[in-house]
């Protein structure tokens, strides 16, 4: 479609700039507008190939002060992360503009004489291939009608339509967004409920919800068409006090919309233009995956005949529900009090009372009429007697992580059928109701809540729990002196105890005890608090018992590369038992790197060089010096590589890894662990489909075939090793075998 944006540019380059300039003059003639995108197939190369669709709602009456029309041309662009990938120039459809005869809300009603709504669409095609972060679809205008009654200067705020389309990481290429089925109705009457459809189609089925949610700004009299248009994001428009996206009628008018149908509902309590938001999202397999907003101006007109205002009734008051009129009493009223198959459940009476048989939810209808002019009301009752969720608690037993298991018995025959509950104690639980809930020792509040056709009722208590029996200990002697040991539990109160020794049968009791151990070493010690209670608490801990002479284990030197263009050695240390490392190296030596298991040397000159360590053991106050030989030997003339063309990682110790070993030029293995040796070492391995299984710049680090299919493999080398002039760009085959 960049060619096609391209065609366009060329096409309206005569005049297209000027339309996109702003002009002195102001435009005050937005409605708002809404915008859809339908994947329609794919093109020759085989991309998805979008039809985008963009509405424009005109005030064509005398409120449009300038005589504003449609603008010949709307910028449409795609974004994906905020950068532009196109920018779609849609020529206005004539054909398709058209004047919106709106609904009347009442046959009473009283419209404006010079009532005059258009809108127009504009039509346009782009491919755009599947994208992991998705596209967002944005056209912006300014600016909207100065009779709008819920936006500070309206006439100076544009709106931004946008829509977009998901990543594939939440649905594959070629998905459409939602279309709303009816234009959108555009007045209603003031102090009298209404209600509008918005619902939305999904061509690929997937699941739409509904809100009333915020508009935004995107251009303003200054750039009333930006083209293309800004980039997300955009700021909401600004509301008056006391409106909001959630609230565009005010908090009063108790509008909203069903988030299943997309049915809107309210009564507004004041003449006027108001501009609101309606937000379709789409969820597929229970992700949202994108969203649609209609951007509309509704007009809020008198009517002669109001309808008969109720005080609120309130549900789960008993069987018997009363109506009594809050204001506006109309001539005639048919009632239907909606039990099904009842023949004796109708009224006339302006405030009827009615007695339900059974509890249940209830849809109530009232048909009424005045002056000529009729309509009707619905009321939805929970019809039950009041409950109190009461509960009672047995008798605690001994559960696991040092809780209590108490049991719990309820009785819900009283509860209206389908009543939801929750149980809170610390976590909250619903469902199924539990026989027995965990608690902690200590005070805790219970309380049971219920729920049912918008009825709520609760009841709790609080709950003491004794403490449980804490097996927890600190050994109290010093670790470096005989192989012996004293221990003493944290919690006196939490006996009886007992104790045992790992590596020893022997036993002890009480809270503090002196161990005697057959050698220095690590011991596995358990300590177990009330012994023959219910609860026993079972703890365990290792200790290390040193001798006055902590260190042991050994000291490797060896060289890091063997070749002519380096001297480096490498001294490593295992099994010392050391906490601190002092070390006295030869002069001669260029240290790289020093740390407790080992240094990184560099030597000038083959040669015999001594060294020493100091060693630390911080947990007996112990010291003690070392003494080594550091042997740098000829250099190595240049290293070969061999890898295997079979493997058998099974468990035998025998090749049982791919890896990339190092050979002399006469075939004796080079033994270079370490990544100092080389500047550059990547080995990758691959399977018969050219995907990647492993990879790793550690000379010394093998594939070991985890969880991968006997069969053939592919690998490759890109190394330089010190010893080597020139890289080596190695591959080959292998076969993994179990």
């Amino acid at each position: 479609m960049k060619g096609m944006a391209s065609a366009w540019t060329l096409l309206f380059s005569t005049f297209f700039g000027v339309l996109l300039t702003p002009s002195v003059a102001r435009c005050t003639h937005l409605m708002g507008g809404e915008m859809s995108v339908v994947h329609i197939g794919e093109n020759a190369a085989g991309v998805p190939l979008y039809e985008v669709h963009c509405f424009v709602y005109r005030d064509c009456s005398s409120a449009n002060t300038n005589g504003t029309d449609f603008d010949l041309v709307a910028s449409v662009g795609v974004y994906a992360n905020g950068d532009l990938v196109e920018e779609l120039l849609l020529p206005l459809e004539p054909n398709l503009v058209e004047n919106i005869l709106p609904e009347n809300p009442n046959a009473c009603a009283f419209l404006p004489e010079d009532l005059c709504l258009e809108r127009a669409e504009y039509i346009g095609t782009v491919a755009l291939p599947a994208s992991a972060i998705g596209y967002d679809f944005v056209y912006q205008r300014c600016c909207r009608s100065p009779a709008i009654t819920n936006l500070v200067t309206p006439q100076d705020q544009g709106f931004t339509i946008r829509t977009n389309l998901p990543p594939t990481s939440v649905a594959a290429p070629g998905n459409s967004t939602p279309v709303f089925n009816d234009l959108p109705q555009a007045f209603v009457c003031n102090q009298y409920p209404f209600s509008i459809s918005h619902a939305a189609t999904d061509a690929d089925g997937d699941s739409l919800a509904y809100h009333l949610c915020d508009i935004f700004l995107g251009a303003d009299p200054t750039a009333p068409m930006p083209a293309p248009p800004f980039p997300p994001p955009y700021a909401p428009v600004v509301w008056e006090a006391g409106f909001s996206g959630t609230a565009p009628f005010g908090l009063a008018a108790n509008v909203s919309i069903d988030a299943q149908t997309g049915t809107m509902t309210g009564m507004p309590l004041m003449v006027g233009k108001y501009s609101v938001g309606i937000c379709v999202e789409e969820w597929r397999n229970g992700v949202l995956i994108g969203a649609i907003t209609r951007d509309f101006t509704i007009d809020v007109v008198t009517c002669e005949v109001l309808a008969p205002v109720y005080n609120s009734v309130a549900s789960c008051d008993g069987l018997e529900v009363s109506f009594e009129q809050f204001n506006t009493p109309a001539d005639n009223y048919v009632w239907d009090f909606g039990v099904v198959d009842a023949m004796d459940d109708t009224s006339s009476s302006a405030e009827p009372t009615y007695l339900y048989e059974e509890p249940g939810v209830y849809e109530i209808s009232l048909f009424f009429s005045s002056g000529g002019c009729s309509d009707s009301l619905f009321f939805t009752v929970g019809v039950a007697e009041p409950w109190v969720p009461e509960f009672e608690l047995g008798e605690e037993s001994c559960g696991e992580n040092e809780t209590w298991w108490v049991p719990v018995a309820v009785d819900s025959s009283a509860w209206p059928p389908g009543t939801e509950w929750t149980l809170d104690f610390g976590p909250t639980i619903s469902g199924s109701f539990p026989d027995e809930i965990p608690l902690p020792p200590g005070n805790t509040e219970i309380t049971l809540s219920t729920n049912w056709a918008d009825c709520e009722s609760a009841w709790g208590v609080e709950v003491d729990l004794a403490g449980m029996p804490t097996a927890a200990f600190t050994m109290t002697s010093d670790p470096c002196s005989e192989p012996q040991a004293t221990f003493a539990v944290d919690a006196p109160e939490s006996g009886p105890f007992s104790w045992t020794f790992g590596g020893s049968s022997s036993s002890q009791t009480g809270p503090v005890v002196t161990q005697n151990f057959p050698t220095y070493g690590s011991y596995d010690i358990s300590l177990t608090a009330g012994v023959g209670s219910p609860c026993e608490a079972t703890t365990s801990q290792t200790i290390t018992l040193y001798s006055p002479d902590p260190f042991s284990g050994s000291i490797d030197v060896f060289p890091l590369s063997l070749c002519d263009s380096t001297g480096w050695m490498e001294v490593l240390l295992s099994g010392m038992g050391v906490d601190e490392l002092i070390w006295d190296l030869p002069f001669e030596a260029t240290i790289d790197t020093l740390s407790t298991t080992g240094a990184t040397l560099l030597f000038p000159l083959p040669g015999e060089y001594e060294g020493s360590l100091t060693l630390i053991n911080s947990a007996c106050d112990f010291s003690e010096t070392l003494s080594f030989d550091i042997v740098v030997p000829e250099p190595l003339e240049a290293v070969n590589y061999f890898v295997p063309n079979v493997f058998t990682p099974n468990n035998d110790s025998r090749n049982e890894r791919l890896a990339a070993m190092r050979v002399k030029p006469d075939g004796a293995l080079v033994n270079l662990p370490s990544a100092s040796s080389f500047d550059t070492f990547d080995f990758r391995v691959f399977n018969r489909w050219g995907q990647e299984v492993f990879a790793t710049a550690n000379p010394a680090a093998g594939w070991r075939g985890t969880d991968a299919p006997e069969g053939t493999y592919y690998w490759t080398l890109d190394a330089h090793h010190l010893c080597d002039s020139s890289h080596a760009s190695l591959h080959g085959v292998t076969s993994l075998l179990r």
